[in-house]
């Protein structure tokens, strides 16, 4: 990421070259006295200057890639709207940043996203029993605007789903939310 600035303007009929550098941007923002960023500028009438700047232009130019692809330069010159990628334009701009690149992955990265994978399966898994017993447990909302636990003769009623949830959580971790809610 690139956020110093540089300005380059060139005469060649009057030789005149100016070499603008620095964070700021040409927005009356940039050096409003509200504004909690620091940012600077700096100006200079220089031939050597320029050069070497441009240089340096040259070389972030080949070091970076454009910020807005360009099927989305595309799209808003179409449209003049903002720009919100759908779902097959994102793969485009896959495909136009990665046309034949081969993704390596070690096998510890492997591991690394399979354990995330089991910890977001649990996750699910627990939200969805969390889902199931307050649809046993708990009443509709009532006209004032609250949740009431059912009486237990209706919850009993409904044993064998709450059996069902149960079996399902391991038993340290019942254990472990038993003694949570109960301290």
């Amino acid at each position: 990421m690139i956020h110093d600035k540089i300005y380059l303007l060139a005469n060649e009929e009057t030789e005149d070259f100016r070499v603008i550098i620095g964070s700021a941007n040409f927005s009356t923002s940039a050096f409003n006295s509200e504004n909690k960023n620091f940012e600077n500028i700096r100006i200079d009438d220089s031939k050597i200057l320029y050069e070497i700047y441009l240089e340096r232009f040259n070389y972030l130019l080949q070091q970076t890639s454009d910020y807005i692809p360009e099927i989305c330069r595309r799209s808003y010159k179409k449209e003049k709207v903002l720009l919100i990628p759908s779902a097959e334009t994102n793969i485009e701009i896959l495909l136009e940043k990665f046309p034949n690149s081969v993704v390596v992955v070690t096998e510890e990265q492997m591991e690394t996203f399979n354990q995330r994978a089991a910890l977001l399966d649990a996750e699910k898994q627990n939200i969805d029993s969390a889902k199931k017993i307050i649809e046993v447990a708990v009443e509709t909302k009532s006209k004032d605007g609250v949740f009431k636990i059912k009486p237990l003769s209706k919850i009993l009623d409904k044993k064998n789903i709450l059996r069902e949830i149960f079996y399902k959580i391991p038993k340290k971790k019942m254990l472990k939310m038993i003694f949570e809610k109960s301290c």
